[in-house]
């Protein structure tokens, strides 16, 4: 270690206002010898955090990587959802267990292993939780469970580990894709103006009541207005639960406006029906009264 400065200079030199001398701050080959011994050390520590920094920037691209597979995988499974294809569903299921496992296994920092775990689990939370309540919409049958994994699932005895914010902000977003999946499955059904009226609405008023599930459970961390439960790690206001419901709410006025819209068409489908049932019943009346005239004078 490096000399004490009095070891340079006598210790009267900076008493009573002397002069200090000109050769005090020359560059003496003690001055370096200290210098390089202090280098020496420093690169003795910094040696193997270079190693643990460099395999930690190759695991943070590894892992934009399997948080981009599991974005794709998440919406290759929500086709294969519209098509109730069982085996791709089951399939895209085992990925994300297998790729989740190898994030977990990635040493990065604190920070950005927040970040992925966060992102990967919303993905994952949705996409199960989709997987659980449209079937449920439609009347579909999977033919398997699908369990939305927290930390423990007890069938399976398999833990995810996955952070409870992210597991509640897959579950709020469940809201919106199931949506999109819902006006997808009305496109294709068809029948009469009535008919299809009668499905739509009957669809809405369940896609509503799967909604006021969601928001009944997210509505007791309300008071969480501080807590983060997206990807992100900014405590904006969209990114708290306060916001999440409010976006779960914004999607039920919606709905709850057009199933308005439905009923009322209904309504003027059946008074229309009504209307002529009495003109056509009015008619017959009239023609049964004409034709029994037209037989008396005959006869």
């Amino acid at each position: 270690m490096p000399a004490r400065l009095s070891e340079y200079a006598p210790e009267n030199t900076f008493n009573n206002g002397l002069e200090i001398p000109v050769n005090l701050f020359e560059m003496t080959e003690r001055f370096q010898d200290d210098c390089r011994a202090i280098a020496k050390e420093l690169d003795e520590i910094v040696k193997p955090l270079t190693v643990e920094y460099e395999q930690q920037r190759k695991n943070i691209g590894h892992g934009y990587g399997i948080s981009n597979e599991m974005i794709h995988i998440s919406k290759k499974g929500i086709k294969a959802l519209r098509r109730f294809d069982c085996i791709v569903l089951e399939t895209c299921i085992k990925e994300f267990k297998q790729l989740w496992n190898q994030l977990q296994n990635l040493k990065m920092p604190g920070f950005k292993a927040w970040e992925f775990d966060a992102n990967a689990a919303q993905e994952i939370a949705e996409f199960q939780f989709v997987c659980v309540f449209y079937p449920l919409l439609v009347d579909h049958d999977l033919g398997f469970p699908v369990v939305s994994y927290y930390e423990f699932n007890e069938q399976t005895q398999e833990k995810w580990s996955i952070p409870s914010q992210a597991w509640l902000a897959g579950l709020g977003d469940t809201t919106g894709e199931i949506g999109k999946l819902l006006y997808r499955f009305m496109a294709t059904l068809e029948g009469n103006d009535k008919k299809y009226l009668v499905a739509v609405k009957n669809l809405r008023q369940r896609f509503l009541y799967i909604c006021e599930i969601i928001y009944s459970i997210l509505e007791q961390f309300e008071t969480a207005y501080g807590m983060v439960i997206n990807n992100s790690h900014y405590a904006g206001f969209r990114n708290t639960f306060r916001g999440l419901l409010q976006q779960v709410e914004w999607i039920q006025a919606q709905e709850m406006q057009k199933l308005v819209e439905d009923r009322c068409r209904l309504a003027l489908i059946e008074h229309q029906e009504n209307f002529i049932t009495r003109i056509i019943g009015f008619l017959d009346e009239k023609f049964s009264i004409f034709s029994r005239k037209i037989f008396m004078r005959t006869s």
